[in-house]
């Protein structure tokens, strides 16, 4: 978990570790925490490294269908969205024909339509979605600075 909230690791690394993570996803080892590490590793949007340091899209959707064949579940359902979440960057952004297909697989799944738009059309991380990929917020008082 801690290598996943590594996002200036370099993309080769970033592909090794995401490579040892669905190996053991789709072996039947569907922890959330392997989920949710593939899902920061993959992820599309990143919070704090350069552009450079995201995945290629056919690397990203090669996980998503490792995902996919898997039943489904919350940490599932929240590990392909950050990995096919919709970015407006020809670049970063997985193909039309693979956004088609999981698009159909998250209606398929029962997935709402605020779910499906991360996937359809660029969006903004709100907070929740940040609280959703990072865990509980800061305890109150406890102020996180980069004064050092």
């Amino acid at each position: 978990m801690m290598m996943a909230n590594l996002e200036r690791l370099s993309v080769k690394d970033k592909v090794k570790l995401g490579r040892a993570l669905i190996a053991e996803i789709v072996s039947g080892k569907t922890y959330p925490q392997l989920l949710w590490g593939l899902s920061r590793i993959g992820a599309r949007e990143l919070f704090y490294a350069t552009m450079d340091r995201v995945v290629s899209p056919q690397e990203a959707w090669n996980w998503i269908e490792g995902c996919m064949q898997m039943p489904f579940s919350p940490a599932c359902l929240s590990c392909v969205l950050q990995l096919g979440r919709r970015t407006g960057d020809r670049v970063r952004d997985i193909e039309a024909s693979q956004r088609d297909r999981l698009i159909q697989w998250l209606e398929a799944n029962g997935v709402g339509p605020d779910g499906v738009r991360m996937v359809k059309e660029p969006t903004t991380i709100v907070r929740q979605d940040a609280q959703a990929i990072f865990g509980e917020a800061l305890p109150q008082g406890l102020i996180l600075s980069a004064d050092f």
